[in-house]
């Protein structure tokens, strides 16, 4: 990307808090979310199993090391909806983009400003 194009980039995470922090302020890549989340929600399935005592099996109870279910959880479904929630935004910014580059989307770059007044105001975090 040109840094034209980088100026005219849209950020639409902007405008949804969650993913302005992770983006803007923590620079997290969809990547290094949906390793944040295997880290936080292994850590939290430990955490939880200790204190309830559940980490081994007992009679009639399967403990959380015995389980596959919340692993496969916690290993592959949360990492990827959570980098999906992040590389949603950047995927939209660019389709955007290269409708505005290639002619399919005809654009009013004078109108902008009008737009910006109308949506509503996004949260900074610095």
């Amino acid at each position: 990307m040109t840094s034209s194009a980088q100026s005219q980039e849209l950020r639409l995470y902007r405008f949804d808090p969650v993913a302005n922090l992770l983006i803007g302020k923590y620079k997290l890549s969809p990547l290094g979310f949906g390793i944040l989340a295997i880290v936080c929600g292994t850590g939290l399935y430990l955490f939880t199993a200790w204190l309830s005592n559940t980490l081994w099996s007992k009679p009639g109870q399967m403990g959380l090391l015995q389980d596959w279910f919340p692993w496969v959880w916690v290993l592959f479904i949360n990492p990827v909806v959570s980098g999906y929630y992040l590389w949603s935004f950047q995927a939209l910014d660019q389709v955007i983009q290269d409708l505005k580059e290639s002619g399919v989307l005809d654009t009013n770059e004078s109108k902008n400003g009008e737009i910006e007044k109308m949506l509503p105001m996004p949260v900074n975090i610095r």
